[in-house]
């Protein structure tokens, strides 16, 4: 067995335990839809004290949307509030608006993107080609 392979498997079998760990079989970042496992970390949305809500981001996306949080008021970021709800709700709010902030630029290109293979498809299979597709996932 050759280097390259062995390294190669290796990388695979890690990846799968991520995989496995993160219990999703597709994770990508929320942000930037970054698909390459072992870029993903979890992010806490309303920060970890405030929450158990987590999302996927990649190591780039979360060290900007964490150091936005790291600018929401002092007793949003503090352990002691935790129990709280009105904190833990802005808390969330603020985080919510921390990763669509950084998502904003990337929903215009993604929007672009969705209405190009539409007009593909529609080209491609006609005008009802919707129905084809619905039609193909009857049992």
């Amino acid at each position: 067995m050759s280097q390259d392979y062995s390294k190669n498997l290796r990388k695979r079998q890690r990846d799968e335990r991520r995989r496995q760990l993160l219990n999703d079989p597709n994770p990508s970042c929320a942000v930037c839809g970054e698909y390459r496992v072992r870029t993903l970390e979890l992010h806490h949305i309303a920060g970890e004290a405030n929450s158990d809500a987590v999302t996927w981001l990649c190591k780039n996306c979360h060290a900007l949307v964490s150091e936005a949080q790291y600018d929401d008021p002092p007793q949003l970021l503090r352990h002691k509030y935790y129990r709280d709800p009105f904190k833990q709700c802005a808390s969330l709010l603020r985080g919510l608006h921390h990763l669509q902030t950084e998502a904003a630029p990337n929903l215009l290109e993604m929007s672009e993107g969705l209405i190009g293979i539409s007009d593909s498809l529609r080209r491609k299979l006609g005008d009802d080609w919707l129905k084809q597709l619905k039609e193909e996932k009857k049992p």
